[in-house]
């Protein structure tokens, strides 16, 4: 256990939750409301210590509003465009899956294992670029032990897998939907993947299920862009590559020029001047071609709905530093 994990578990200790549940549980669950509930998204960079701070404080919140368990603060998992697809009944953090469910590239897959009564039953997938979303329904549940499901991959999953949220929401008195979500590299996610899925525990009730989930890549295509714009503290931008998905997102990839490492730079919104409509799904970057947070010449990509035709300018804003700026790039 890690030293800020034993404070968090210390943390949990003093509060008198109205529910009991183990601390990965908790800190996973006040970690994924954040997502949702926090309008701005993340920064480049986040200090540990603000890590702490922010999740000692949203714990707090949390709690003492009635606790996770509450119904009033399970409405905060439940607020997403009712589109009548499986991905849009939950809250995604990053609007994606709904559009890859809007533009049919939603994968149909088969699944169903039922232990001790309760039956899960996989029902919806996507592999979009590097982004992995899962969606799926349990029946049968007698009593509702908590809000949270505890999941993990066997060794045979790709190694870049990383999982990102968890979402969990009742739909009846003994039925849930859930999701999870999860990136990988950009040499795994061009080929057929398979995550094999083990759900441990499904709102306190014991399994296993077991699932060996296989997944096709969506189709991509790569357009060479160029694009400069300067940005405060010395900081460049460069557009370098426009991806287009057959789910109906897209990969916009960039070239950072930083003044130095510790640089903080967020990307808050990108639209196409031609209509001013928002093309920003994700506002966390995934780093590209081997860099990563912390160089002064990372190559990130931020996952947009798919632009117009003949774009020829975007409007992109956001902040270097807590220093905002909004400028117009023009492409080529």
């Amino acid at each position: 256990m890690t030293p800020d994990d034993q404070k968090f578990h210390d943390f949990v200790d003093r509060v008198n939750t109205p529910s009991p549940t183990d601390v990965a549980q908790t800190r996973a669950t006040i970690q994924n409301t954040l997502a949702q509930i926090t309008p701005a998204p993340h920064q480049r960079r986040i200090r540990p210590w603000q890590i702490g701070v922010l999740t000692a404080v949203a714990a707090l919140f949390l709690l003492t509003l009635g606790g996770i368990f509450n119904p009033a603060m399970n409405e905060v998992f439940a607020k997403a465009p009712v589109v009548g697809q499986f991905f849009a009944r939950f809250t995604d953090p990053d609007r994606l899956s709904v559009v890859v469910e809007n533009n049919g590239g939603g994968q149909h897959v088969t699944g169903q294992s039922t232990v001790n009564g309760v039956t899960i039953k996989l029902d919806s997938a996507y592999l979009e670029g590097q982004t992995v979303g899962v969606t799926g329904t349990a029946t049968g549940i007698k009593a509702r032990k908590n809000e949270w499901f505890n999941l993990q991959l066997a060794k045979s999953a790709p190694a870049s897998f990383e999982q990102t949220a968890m979402d969990v929401r009742a739909i009846n008195q003994d039925t849930y939907r859930f999701s999870f979500f999860g990136q990988l590299d950009a040499v795994d996610s061009r080929k057929p993947v398979t995550l094999p899925i083990t759900i441990s525990r499904f709102v306190g009730h014991p399994g296993p299920w077991k699932f060996n989930l296989k997944l096709t890549p969506s189709r991509a295509v790569n357009t060479a862009i160029r694009g400069t714009a300067q940005l405060p503290y010395q900081t460049k931008l460069a557009l370098t590559q426009y991806t287009r998905y057959s789910g109906g997102t897209a990969l916009l990839t960039m070239n950072l020029t930083l003044a130095d490492k510790d640089t903080d730079v967020s990307v808050l919104s990108i639209k196409a001047a031609a209509d001013n409509e928002e093309r920003l799904l994700n506002a966390t970057p995934i780093y590209q071609n081997d860099t990563h947070d912390g160089q002064q010449n990372p190559i990130v990509g931020y996952r947009i709905k798919q632009l117009p035709k003949n774009t020829k300018q975007l409007n992109i804003s956001g902040s270097v530093n807590d220093k905002k700026y909004n400028v117009t790039v023009p492409i080529q």
